[in-house]
């Protein structure tokens, strides 16, 4: 059995990696060459009056729903650090929700930032390593994680409730 004290250490190794890593990301936004689609999509996404609609076209939907962005690689490169945080959050609160709800496990507070961190790794790991602007697939990453999410929040609930039932 590992003592509480190692878990602790463990824990604090883990979330000193996960901030670095976040840190990097951050300050190497604004770095690099632009020998990938970056520069294909911010040319798009600066004027998307006299493009025509095709759903190919995933960053239309990216303009219209974060229209405020500014226009940067460094910007683009921040939002999609920021929506895979947000859905990595999203899919670590409804596999809590989930464990609870549906399966009666309560998982202690060490366990939940655990389980973060398992959930953060696949996003480093699907991140590239490097800091990227959004594409077609990162978007089709980020809404099956939001997906999942939604579908484990909604099993859980009625799982919930037909207990409520009995």
């Amino acid at each position: 059995m590992i003592s509480k004290n190692l878990k602790y250490i463990f824990l604090v190794i883990i979330y000193l990696v996960i901030i670095t890593w976040t840190s990097i990301i951050i300050w190497a936004c604004n770095k690099g060459f632009d020998l990938s689609d970056e520069g294909y999509y911010m040319y798009y996404f600066s004027d998307i009056s006299s493009i025509k609609i095709n759903i190919s076209l995933f960053h239309l939907v990216q303009q219209y729903l974060l229209g405020f962005v500014t226009i940067s690689i460094q910007n683009l490169r921040l939002e999609r650090l920021l929506l895979n945080l947000v859905s990595t959050l999203t899919l670590s609160f409804s596999l809590i929700y989930l464990l609870k709800h549906f399966f009666n496990v309560i998982l202690s507070n060490i366990a939940k930032y655990y389980l973060f961190a398992l959930v953060f790794s696949s996003l480093a790991i699907t991140y590239a390593y490097g800091p990227s602007t959004p594409s077609y697939n990162s978007f089709s990453y980020l809404l099956l994680m939001m997906g999942l999410s939604i579908f484990l929040f909604d099993i859980a609930k009625i799982h919930a409730f037909k207990i409520y039932l009995i």
